[in-house]
């Protein structure tokens, strides 16, 4: 559901349908379980891009959660917030532009407005920062794809079989249907001198994407005034740092990833790879220290259906692996 607002991978089994019958979609959130996300563009394109001759419309599945009452934070509500509440600002982007796609984005800055009692500068900065970091994860997961939810949980870099590696991001796949380019293609690529075509996105490209939407995100947040004690204010400012945090780790794991895989095929210039991977991936833990103190702060160690127990502190050893990973392959 958090990936690309133009799923291929749906087209064949629409396919399959008789010319007269419909089918009703199923938009099955596998990929955010704990942050509080919110992009109305994405939305909308998302909602606009599906087939409606062939579908009377859809409803969002609950696979690997349920939405019932909230029973993860650590500053809980008494009682505790039903999950539909903790994420109304999600579930009025999916209810608002399913009714009317063509609404314009003034009237979520409202809704942000009137929910939190804020100015219009600070109701702005709210949405444009929470717009920047919520475009993270679907970049992230179209570019580190996987098929299933059991094997991919973007919030933790983890699957059923475990964390996924600064290796496991050169092989790994990207999203069939979009302009990325995967990291062992790009550097094949440009090893052989070989053009890359302009519509493509490339590794560094979608990395320093990344980079900005996050930088953007907590530039905003920083300029934002104290917001008195609002708890629902404070905690939604916190997923929106959080993520930005994130799309901070993944963007220097990506660049970690593709000086790594320089460095394993290019002999010449070996060293200067290898400075440049471990560099970044020391960037990526610093980074990831900051996204799981907010989260283990906020939020205590989940049991997920699909993945298991997730705990981002314990995670540190291994981000830190990634910079071992890479240090043992020069001492090699």
């Amino acid at each position: 559901m958090y990936s690309d607002t133009n799923p291929v991978f749906a087209d064949s089994i629409f396919e399959t349908l008789p010319e007269d019958k419909k089918m009703w979609c199923n938009l099955r959130n596998d990929d955010i379980y704990m942050l509080r996300w919110g992009d109305p563009d994405y939305v909308r394109e998302y909602i606009l891009n599906i087939p409606h001759a062939k579908t009377p419309g859809f409803y969002i599945g609950s696979d690997g959660y349920v939405f019932g009452r909230e029973c993860v934070s650590k500053n809980p509500d008494q009682p505790a917030q039903m999950e539909l509440d903790k994420n109304w600002y999600n579930y009025l982007l999916w209810g608002k532009l399913a009714f009317d796609p063509r609404e314009q984005n003034v009237f979520f800055k409202n809704k942000i407005k009137n929910k939190f009692n804020l100015d219009e500068n600070s109701a702005e900065a709210i949405y444009s920062a929470w717009k920047s970091a919520s475009e993270i994860i679907p970049l992230v997961t179209k570019f580190h794809w996987h098929d299933w939810d059991f094997q991919w949980h973007v919030e933790s870099c983890t699957g059923r079989e475990g964390f996924y590696t600064v290796e496991d991001f050169i092989e790994n796949p990207t999203m069939e249907g979009t302009d990325l380019i995967n990291i062992a293609d790009y550097c094949e690529l440009k090893l052989k001198n070989e053009k890359i075509s302009s519509a493509a996105t490339t590794p560094p490209a979608a990395a320093d994407k990344l980079g900005k939407k996050a930088e953007y995100a907590l530039e905003i947040l920083d300029t934002l005034p104290n917001n008195q004690g609002q708890n629902e204010l404070t905690k939604t400012i916190e997923d929106i740092r959080a993520m930005a945090y994130l799309g901070f780790y993944y963007s220097h794991k990506i660049k970690g990833a593709i000086n790594l895989c320089f460095h394993q095929k290019n002999d010449s210039q070996q060293k200067k790879y290898y400075k440049k991977s471990i560099a970044h991936l020391k960037k990526a833990l610093s980074n990831w220290k900051n996204y799981a103190r907010i989260m283990s702060s906020n939020y205590r160690s989940p049991l997920l259906a699909r993945i298991g127990r997730i705990d981002w502190v314990k995670l540190n050893k291994k981000v830190e692996s990634d910079i071992e990973i890479v240090s043992d392959q020069q001492k090699e």
